[in-house]
């Protein structure tokens, strides 16, 4: 858990590079400033107007933002799972706002949960067929992979990926409801989260043991 840990630690450090050079080398591109954290933002001194923290919120970041403070007066294409989630953190504190600064980072905050865990939870799986330096090396390749910035970003893709990796998981394990629940939940959290029903399906019905991995 430690080496997860930090793994993690050093690669949320390093995403801070990319928005200062683009803040250096870039500017937004005219006629999208809708996606555009700053643009929702009534105070514009916010501390979210900073470079370093607006990017991980813009695009359907706002929208998530957006659904998880006043509901659904916006785009229904986003599922449910992840807003509520955010709602649900933010109950504590009363009349919250989106693009408040507390919501952004009970947000960051929670996405940074879900995907530790979901490191977790990969590192588990990976475990049942092979040797630990293949898990953490596996978690190295997932971490330097050029989108996984998504996972670092106010998206669902943090839920998403947790889900869906629980779901093999306890599949493996043959925790057959454990592993249906996660599945009920990953088709609340995106459209394609009910794919996992075929996969789980296969593997109820094939009861594949994990293989030695002696040789790995």
């Amino acid at each position: 858990m430690k080496k997860i840990i930090l793994l993690f630690l050093g690669w949320r450090i390093f995403l801070f590079l990319p928005p200062i050079f683009s803040q250096i080398f870039f500017s937004f591109r005219t006629g999208f400033e809708y996606t555009h954290l700053t643009y929702f933002l009534s105070d514009k001194t916010s501390i979210l107007s900073n470079f370093l923290l607006y990017p991980f919120a813009n695009f359907d970041g706002v929208h998530y933002l957006l659904i998880a403070a006043k509901g659904y007066t916006v785009n229904a294409g986003f599922f449910p799972l992840f807003p509520l989630s955010i709602h649900i953190a933010t109950l504590p504190f009363k009349d919250i706002l989106s693009f408040d600064p507390k919501q952004y980072f009970i947000a960051i905050t929670l996405v940074s949960l879900y995907f530790i865990a979901s490191l977790t939870v990969f590192y588990k799986l990976v475990k049942l067929d092979y040797k630990e330096n293949v898990a953490i090396w596996s978690i190295i390749f997932l971490l330097i992979f050029p989108t996984s910035f998504f996972y670092a970003s106010i998206y669902s893709e943090s839920l998403f990926l947790l889900l869906s990796l629980a779901a093999f998981y306890f599949a493996r394990k043959k925790r057959w409801l454990v592993a249906g629940i996660f599945g009920v939940l990953l088709s609340a959290t995106r459209l394609v989260g009910i794919f996992i029903l075929p996969a789980i399906l296969y593997e109820y019905f094939n009861f594949r043991k994990p293989f030695n991995s002696d040789s790995y």
